[in-house]
């Protein structure tokens, strides 16, 4: 998370970020406060051509644990979960297959998600390289981005309706707030395919469906 720009639409929580990131490494300015209708540069693209290494003052690096970090790299279950777009390559030809980005989702919201599980219906693979670094600069957010997610996801269900077990568990047990816990679902589920037991898969699989339609009339 990069913070070279203040932007004077950043929620409280940025402005409490950007704050803290630069005032630790001495670099906080009172000054940055004041006018807040103008967009403030902090780091120029000149300083970044000049000496790119000047950008490691300018980062919040969030805390993620690793066992979040490994469940986004395993693919066994929901491989398109790795395609999230401030860091990622495709070939140009999987994406005229499939369409690029819907531009129908207007909100924030599962967007890349989306045009990462159109790619893997048809079958293109997904790989974690943990060496690539991706900088985002932080931009000004929706302040109620749940809605968003919230509408987009029931557009999928629109798009791609109610077949699909990874799809129908993101309606109570979104990968966003826990992909340790979604993916222990989808492994509870295979467990019972592959033992042979029909009838408690079929009811497992039956009632994420039943709570994905009650996500989706709601």
């Amino acid at each position: 998370m990069v913070f070279t720009q203040y932007y004077p639409q950043f929620t409280l929580e940025q402005r409490s970020l950007l704050y803290h990131t630069l005032y630790d490494k001495g670099l906080w300015k009172n000054e940055y406060w004041g006018d807040e209708s103008q967009i403030k540069t902090l780091l120029t693209p000149k300083q970044l051509t000049e000496d790119f290494n000047k950008i490691e003052d300018f980062i919040f690096q969030e805390k993620v644990d690793e066992r979040t970090i490994k469940e986004y790299e395993e693919t066994t279950y929901a491989p398109w979960l790795l395609f999230v777009t401030r860091c990622v390559s495709v070939k140009r030809r999987n994406l005229d297959k499939v369409g690029w980005f819907d531009e129908r989702f207007k909100k924030y919201g599962l967007e890349d998600w989306e045009l990462g599980y159109r790619l893997h219906l048809e079958g293109v693979s997904f790989v974690s390289m943990r060496e690539r670094v991706g900088y985002h600069q932080e931009h000004p957010k929706a302040q109620s981005e749940a809605d968003g997610n919230n509408e987009n996801l029931k557009y999928m269900f629109e798009k791609f309706g109610f077949s699909d077990p990874e799809l129908n568990l993101f309606s109570f047990c979104p990968a966003y707030d826990n992909i340790a816990l979604y993916k222990d679902h989808l492994r509870s589920l295979d467990k019972l395919k592959k033992k042979g037991k029909k009838k408690k898969y079929k009811n497992m699989n039956q009632e994420w469906k039943s709570l994905a339609k009650e996500f989706y009339y709601q």
